[in-house]
């Protein structure tokens, strides 16, 4: 299980550190999210396939 911290920098120099495994009790919170990611971009990728271009 991962038990690191993630740290970002804005563009103002100040950082951030975050620890996902505190977001939840369930080990298998960041799997499932990220599965959830996943599957939002490839539904969009298959709607976005069936649009009409746009062509001017």
């Amino acid at each position: 299980m991962f038990h690191g911290s993630v740290s970002v920098q804005d563009g103002q120099g100040q950082w951030y550190s975050q620890r996902p495994h505190e977001w939840s009790d369930d080990a298998r919170y960041i799997v499932d999210l990220l599965k959830r990611v996943v599957r939002v971009r490839m539904e969009t990728l298959r709607i976005v396939e069936k649009l009409p271009s746009w062509e001017r």
